[in-house]
C-alpha cells in the first residue's frame, strides 16, 4: 500500500512539473497555453496556488517557493489517491 502511495507521490509532482514545463514552451497566453491550462485543471489541481503570483513574481525566491509548495501539494494529493487504491487492492486479493 505505501509503494503504490510512494510511485503515485513521485508521479504527481512530475506530472505538475510537466505540465509546468510544457505551459512555459507553448506560452501561457497562446491557444497552446489554452490548452495546458485547461490539462493543469485535470492533471494539476493545486496548480491554483500559483494564483498568488505575478508574471514578474515567478522568478523571484517567493515564487519558486510557491510552485515548490505546488508541485508537493500535487504529489500529496496523487499520494493520497496511491494510498486509497492501494488499500482498496489489499483488500481485493486478500478476499480471493
Amino acid at each position: 500500500m505505501l509503494r503504490t502511495a510512494r510511485w503515485f507521490f513521485v508521479t504527481g509532482v512530475l506530472v505538475a512539473v510537466a505540465t509546468e514545463l510544457l505551459w512555459r514552451v507553448a506560452g501561457y497566453y497562446t491557444p497552446g497555453g489554452y490548452f495546458f491550462a485547461r490539462l493543469a485543471l485535470v492533471l494539476w489541481p493545486t496548480s491554483i496556488i500559483k494564483m498568488v503570483l505575478d508574471d514578474k513574481d515567478a522568478f523571484t525566491p517567493q515564487g519558486a517557493l510557491f510552485f515548490l509548495i505546488s508541485f508537493l501539494a500535487n504529489g500529496v494529493l496523487y499520494g493520497i489517491f496511491g494510498m486509497i487504491i492501494g488499500a482498496v487492492r489489499k483488500v481485493v486479493t486478500r478476499s480471493r
